[in-house]
């Protein structure tokens, strides 16, 4: 009975004996060293080294902090020694700056500058000579009326009125001003030609169904003025 026991005992310690050793073991593996970061660095030399946060170089332009100041400064210089060179004051491109001797104002007397006369006004035209030409204006004669209502002309200028029937019904254009009586046919253009002589306001109208309109004759000048 008591070698069944002492095996027991024995056989519990080398169990635990086993567990103590396995744990240190397993232990030992956590907590060891990996490999330095300062190792794999060296090993990777090649690349550049990377932290944040950290400003970049500038770059390498072959060119120091004071050369623009120094540039500046030999511009300078070599203007004041230009200037001093050329008299101390420059004088403007292009100006005489010395007085006129004798021989120059002679030459002057001889060859007077060339007077260029100026141009002439055109002679204004009286009458009908300067508003030649004919006067063209179209209307059209519709159920709903004259369009436009309203005509323009200049006075002693031909006028060609061009009337285009509208309406399926036959229509008229009557201005008893310039004894002016034209039928107006359905899908037809009449021409009527006449000649204001007195500026004014003229009616035209249609007895047919109604409708009017009014000729507003206009001086040559102002008819200009007013397009």
């Amino acid at each position: 009975m008591e070698r069944v026991i002492k095996f027991k005992l024995n056989k519990n310690v080398m169990v635990l004996l086993g567990l103590l050793v396995s744990c240190s073991s397993f232990a030992g593996t956590l907590l060891a060293r990996g490999p330095s970061a300062e190792g794999v660095l060296r090993e990777e030399e090649s690349y550049p080294e990377s932290r944040f946060g950290q400003q970049p170089k500038a770059p390498e332009l072959g060119v120091g902090r004071g050369y623009a100041s120094r540039a500046v400064t030999e511009m300078e210089a070599r203007d004041e020694d230009l200037d001093g060179a050329f008299g101390g004051e420059r004088n403007p491109a292009g100006l005489e700056t010395k007085p006129k001797g004798p021989a120059d104002l002679e030459l002057a007397a001889r060859n007077p500058p060339r007077t260029v006369p100026a141009p002439s006004a055109p002679r204004a035209v009286e009458g009908t000579s300067a508003r030649q030409g004919v006067q063209e204006i179209a209307l059209i004669a519709g159920d709903l009326g004259y369009f436009p209502k309203t005509l323009f002309v200049s006075r002693d200028v031909p006028v060609r009125l061009f009337v285009t029937g509208a309406s399926k019904n036959t229509l008229c254009i009557m201005m008893d001003s310039f004894q002016v009586r034209k039928q107006v046919r359905s899908q037809k253009i009449e021409e009527i030609t006449f000649t204001p002589t007195l500026p004014g306001k003229y009616r035209f109208y249609c007895p047919v169904n109604g409708m009017e309109g009014t000729l507003i004759v206009k001086e040559f000048s102002s008819a200009i003025l007013s397009n």
